[in-house]
């Protein structure tokens, strides 16, 4: 039966894979386009939470294509536009630290590839400013904070030794973006359904597609100081995660779960070993996040999580 249904599904896998692309590819060639416009006017460039970036134009669609896997367990801003530099810029650690018991800031360039990132992991305590050295060019930054405190704020940044990023209170982001996630929950559409179609039977197929590949569809902007697991379900499983329990001292530990529209479905931090999910409701995949709490642990910690699919009887 399996092979029965690998004649149609390889050949709309194929389709949808190159449908992606061709949107991502023609949607990032207008936002560049947009960016250049907006840096050669010297427009103001300013933080937004995501859930404010979502209201823009399109903005629902670019997260689509861009960064589609949902981190609904962070608080997460962007820039409102590129910053031109020439050699350098310098992020107000402080300010971040403050903000997040755990935190990574990242630097993408003009083809959204990561060039360089920062966080509570790599920057020494007291640290009010963390210098990045750059290739003149076009810069945007994506920021995620993990259990934040009361008093959330998106830091300020300089270009070339001139401050032309403020610094902003975001203390209602996280209410604002949780919000937003459950508007969105479980949504469905056809054109959703055609962008992300390959990417379910990607991983149900892994077996045939080298590691770095699934990686890289899969997780396009994957957090740099974050570990990842991932794989597909099916309707009516449920999936069993296990760890050593230390493994809660050194790390937190968030499942997400999406439908084959890669929109979230449900998300929970994980808080004890031996997680048993839910029945899941739909055909779709999960990825769980591991965020270390320093990197000591990080680098000495040997142990991985066991992800183990539930059929359903």
């Amino acid at each position: 039966m399996e092979s029965i249904c690998l004649v149609w599904r390889l050949p709309l896998s194929v389709l949808s894979f190159f449908f992606y692309r061709i949107v991502r590819f023609c949607l990032q060639k207008v936002v560049r386009k947009e960016v250049r416009r907006r840096s050669s006017l010297g427009e103001p460039v300013h933080w937004l939470g995501l859930s404010e970036a979502l209201k823009q134009p399109m903005g629902l669609v670019y997260i689509m294509v861009t960064g589609p896997r949902w981190n609904c367990s962070a608080v997460i801003g962007v820039l409102g536009g590129s910053l031109k530099v020439e050699s350098s810029i310098d992020i107000q650690i402080e300010a971040a630290n403050r903000s997040a018991k755990q935190w990574t800031l990242v630097i993408y360039n003009e083809c959204h590839q990561t060039v360089a990132y920062v966080g509570s992991m790599n920057t020494a305590e007291g640290t009010e400013w963390q210098k990045v050295n750059l290739e003149e060019g076009l810069y945007s930054i994506g920021l995620r904070y993990y259990n934040c405190s009361h008093d959330v704020k998106f830091p300020a940044v300089r270009v070339d030794n001139i401050e032309r990023v403020s610094c902003r209170s975001m203390n209602n982001e996280m209410q604002e973006y949780q919000t937003y996630l459950k508007q969105i929950e479980n949504k469905r559409g056809f054109f959703y359904y055609c962008l992300h179609y390959y990417m379910f039977h990607m991983l149900r197929w892994n077996k045939f597609f080298s590691a770095s590949l699934v990686t890289s569809e899969f997780l396009p902007v994957g957090n740099p100081e974050t570990l990842f697991e991932y794989g597909c379900l099916t309707k009516g499983n449920s999936l069993h995660v296990d760890f050593e329990a230390d493994v809660l001292d050194r790390a937190y530990i968030y499942l997400a779960y999406y439908n084959t529209c890669s929109f979230p479905v449900f998300w929970i931090r994980i808080d004890q070993t031996g997680y048993l999910s839910q029945t899941v409701p739909c055909d779709g995949y999960y990825l769980i996040r591991v965020v270390y709490k320093n990197e000591v642990e990080s680098a000495t910690s040997s142990k991985k999580i066991q992800c183990k699919v539930i059929q359903k009887i």
